[in-house]
């Protein structure tokens, strides 16, 4: 009987995931409801305790930990054991020995009895092995208490992954599934012990191995049927000579992880470590043939978002596929691609079966996804480093939610079958499902869901109108979460995965609040002006356009978009997709059940560049708009008025640098205001930095006037989110302006002759972005009205102030009589701030002055660390006020959140501890 079969008949929740740090979870069964009996087993606690034993003279290493234990317990010297299995990983035990209480063992008096100990440092890995000599007697009802004169075994100095599919055949399709069994080699003959139990679907898998020549394991079938056998990173299988596609052995050097909930954080020192990624042999196929099985990975470098060179976390840990062993690189093997090749090319498409790829950002995390596996799943957002793997869409006809996800080539066929499990959650939250070392299905239903649906075979969509009685609705899509649980059928017997995937954001669910994966020495000093220029020739890598077209949707990792000018867009790169301005239903209706209108965003990575069609990956608000020429994205011509029914989509390349230096009055601005008479867009400044932002004297970041259009003489009406206004057409939706009236910010805009501007406080919140402000109303006789304030996004990890910053995105004067512009948005992100010499920000987002004023803009301060209170950093002048010199009938003031130091109500604040 397969261990994991004869443990769940017991009732226990079973199988131990034993990661890459050799982390394990504890459990046990008993083989009888009548064994009352406990075995006591006293061992070494650390390794100095060997030490002092005379067991381990000489080693260096004298303080390793216990972290991880294992107990095998047999009748005779052959059959199934009996497991019990504990790991100390964050509370390790304390003194010379531990004892290791073994409840409900087998009983009799031919019992054999096993010890592995895995003891770790920050430099290497010991195992200890022991066993009770002999056969011996365990009672019922009674405590047996053994001494195991343990011994270290083997050391290893780096730990591995090996993972990808094993074919038994030479038909893409043909690979074992099932649960496979980690067993451990012991010296001198003795039995194996078994460890690990981890699940392989129709040849896909992930193992567990180390560098050690002393320390292998099998991997086994319940049946015997030996997958894998004395497994090793020296291993002639897991060896990549260069030169082999299908293959590739990447090298991870020593590293620090941030663990991080939302509220608290804790570090983890990772080993060195070798991934062996790709497709294998098994030994029942003795000559495979590997033509055109590619395993493929992108040789740009970036930063890994969440780890860590140094234990200090000062140093990003670095992807270079050509580089350093202080780096991640390739070692051998494998397709090297530009970041385009490897994510859009036939020959890279995990799709067709006969290839796989790296994704550089899940290393270090959920170990399977590195290559886009997790259980029978395949991989379909290729940009994010968890999820991933499941679509959620709101169907607004139909009132519900529906679900895609796509299993691994072959998976399908074997999976008998799947649960979806749902919660009605409004405060959301991130617990879900499975990959925890229990089914999938019990760890779900442990945290609040409940089975909803189930999938027959194979099947890879769901539509589910409500849960535990909350019926799905445009107002409240986004409060239903869920976990599609896969099972295999075996006779009457559901055997659940370990691995489910979850739909925990139904929605624009981008993560704005991150500092990039710019690399060390990417820098940006700016003494002086610095354009943010459309193509790329000012700021090197920003770059911003009007999308025209959505060309094509088919295929089902991206959606292909045309845009006014695709120089400067490069892949890999971040972008900003934004409704810059929409009127009278333009834009398609709702984006999972949100209406698409100015203001919504989505942040988002280019898979293709510098030339049309761009590729976007699939899960933006633009996979709702129709494809082919679209009237109302074409609907603003050059110095045009709109139509009366619109829809402006800009792309906004965002920059990712590591340092910057701000010395000698720079002036850091858009080429152009934002225009609805402009093709190309303009008006958003925004940028990365995972490094420090240094601040020297005079420096200032002015977007003043950088929104939307005054009105002129040829045109007397201001422009806005909403278009620009007429008479006729009514006051909509932010931003506009009348004749003489003043240009919408956060605040509204004062009135002219017929209307106020709305601000985005009427429009329905800032997000974290912002709206454009509006321009103001022309006044008779030739007069412009002012230009409103631009949108400003700087995430830096480290900000230190130096000097006084100055940071505005102000609506500009009218002429005259001519109404002033609408205050912009200002968005400052920062992990840790240092004030020096007393140093401040000083914000602005104020309305412009005029015949009516402009209304106050938007503007946040927010971060994680602070050397002094929050309040102290912001100059008690800043303002984000409507205007003062004018009309101020009706105008609005903006709105300032200060929210350093750092609770952060209402916002993400995992960034805190994951970046």
């Amino acid at each position: 009987m397969a261990l994991t079969e004869m443990c769940r008949k017991c009732g226990s929740v079973l199988s131990l995931v034993l990661t890459l740090v050799v982390v394990a979870l504890s459990w046990s069964c008993t083989r009888s409801s009548d064994s009352k009996g406990r075995i006591r087993l006293t061992v070494p606690a650390k390794i100095s305790s060997l030490r002092q034993q005379g067991k381990v003279a000489g080693q260096s290493v004298a303080t390793a930990q216990l972290e991880y234990a294992a107990v095998n317990i047999r009748h005779g010297m052959t059959g199934f054991p009996f497991v019990h299995e504990m790991e100390f990983h964050d509370n390790g035990p304390t003194g010379t020995e531990i004892v290791i209480e073994v409840p409900n063992p087998p009983t009799g008096s031919d019992l054999f009895v096993q010890f592995l100990g895995a003891y770790r440092d920050e430099e290497s890995m010991l195992i200890s092995y022991g066993d009770s000599g002999g056969l011996i007697a365990i009672s019922a009802g009674s405590v047996t208490e053994l001494n195991l004169n343990a011994t270290v075994f083997g050391s290893a100095t780096k730990e591995g992954l090996v993972a990808g599919r094993v074919l038994t055949g030479q038909s893409p399709d043909v690979g074992p599934t099932g649960e496979m069994i980690m067993r451990f080699n012991p010296p001198a003959g003795k039995p194996q012990m078994n460890l690990d139990v981890t699940e392989i679907w129709n040849g896909w898998f992930q193992i567990f191995a180390l560098d050690s020549t002393s320390i292998s394991f099998d991997y086994a079938m319940p049946d015997g049927t030996t997958v894998f056998s004395n497994v090793s990173l020296s291993s002639p299988i897991f060896s990549s000579p260069t030169g082999l596609n299908h293959r590739v052995k990447f090298e991870v050097p020593q590293s620090t992880r941030i663990d991080g909930d939302g509220s608290s954080a804790s570090t983890r020192t990772q080993l060195p470590k070798d991934m062996v990624l790709g497709y294998f042999a098994s030994p029942a196929l003795a000559s495979p043939n590997w033509t055109g099985y590619n395993m493929c990975y992108s040789t740009l470098d970036e930063s890994l978002m969440g780890m860590w060179a140094n234990e200090t976390m000062t140093i990003p840990l670095v992807y270079n596929a050509n580089g350093s062993a202080a780096e991640i690189r390739q070692v051998a093997g494998g397709v090297a691609s530009t970041f385009q090749n490897a994510f859009t090319s036939a020959s890279c498409d995990p799709a067709s079966g006969t290839a796989m790829r790296l994704y550089p950002q899940s290393i270090g995390y959920n170990e399977g996804d590195v290559i886009g596996m997790r259980g029978p799943f395949q991989r379909l957002d290729p940009v994010t480093r968890w999820e991933g793997y499941v679509r959620s869409k709101f169907d607004s006809g139909l009132s519900q939610i529906v679900l895609n996800w796509k299993y691994l080539p072959g998976a399908g066929s074997v999976v008998g079958g799947a649960t979806i499990f749902g919660k009605y959650s409004p405060s959301g939250g991130g617990d879900g499902g499975g990959g925890h070392g229990e089914p999938c299905d019990a760890y779900a239903q442990q945290r609040g869901f409940m089975p909803v649906l189930e999938i027959p075979g194979g099947g890879e969509t769901a539509s589910i109108g409500s849960v535990d009685g909350h019926p799905v609705t445009s107002g409240d899509a986004y409060s239903f979460r869920f976990v599609i649980c896969p099972f295999r059928q075996q006779g009457t017997m559901r055997r659940y995965s370990q691995h489910g995937v979850t739909a925990s954001c139904v929605g624009n669910c981008g993560d704005s609040m991150h500092f990039g994966w710019a690399v060390p020495g990417d820098n940006l000093d700016v003494s002086g002006a610095a354009e943010f220029r459309s193509d790329g020739s000012g700021i090197s890598k920003a770059a911003y356009s009007k999308v025209t077209q959505v060309v094509s949707n088919s295929n089902p990792l991206y959606t292909e978009i045309d845009v006014y000018d695709s120089t400067g867009f490069v892949a890999g790169a971040e972008v900003l997709l934004m409704v810059t301005g929409s009127a009278n239903s333009g834009c398609p209706s709702n984006y999972n059940g949100q209406p698409i209108g100015a203001g919504m965003h989505a942040f988002t990575r280019l898979l293709s560049g510098s030339s049309n069609p761009l590729k976007i990956p699939k899960g933006t608000f633009m996979d709702e708009f129709p494809t082919g020429a679209n009237a109302a994205l074409n609907a603003v011509g050059a110095l045009a008025e709109p139509a009366d029914s619109f829809c402006y989509v800009q792309i906004v390349q965002i920059p990712h640098f590591y340092d910057m230096n701000l010395t000698g009055a720079p002036n850091i601005y858009t080429i152009s205001p934002m225009s609805l008479g402009d093709s190309i867009g303009g008006g958003v400044v925004a940028m990365r930095f995972n490094g420090t932002v240094t601040v020297g004297a005079l420096s200032s970041i002015h977007l003043d006037g950088k929104g939307y259009a005054g009105g002129t003489g040829a045109a007397n009406f201001g422009a806005g989110i909403g278009g620009h206004y007429s008479s006729a057409g009514g006051s909509v939706n932010g931003g506009e302006a009348s004749v003489g009236g003043g240009g919408g910010g956060y605040g509204n805009g004062a009135n002219g002759a017929a209307s106020n501007g709305k601000g985005s406080s009427n429009f329905g919140g800032s997000g974290p972005m912002g709206v454009f402000a509006g321009g103001g109303g022309a006044y008779y006789g030739g007069f412009s009205g002012g230009a409103g304030g631009g949108v400003l996004m700087l995430n830096m990890r480290n900000l230190v102030l130096n000097a006084n910053l100055s940071v505005r995105a102000n609506g500009a004067n009218g002429l005259s009589s001519a109404a002033g512009g609408g205050g912009g948005s200002v968005n400052l992100v920062a992990k840790s701030v240092v004030q020096n010499a007393g140093s401040l920000i000083e914000l602005q987002a104020i309305g412009g002055n005029g015949g009516s004023v402009g209304g106050g803009g938007y503007m946040r301060l927010a971060g994680c660390e602070s050397n002094v209170a929050p309040a102290s950093l912001v100059n008690p002048t800043s303002t984000n006020t409507k205007g003062t010199t004018g009309s101020t009938s009706g105008a609005g003031d903006g709105n300032t959140e200060v929210l350093a130091g750092f609770g952060m109500p209402g916002y993400d604040t995992h960034f805190c501890y994951e970046h």
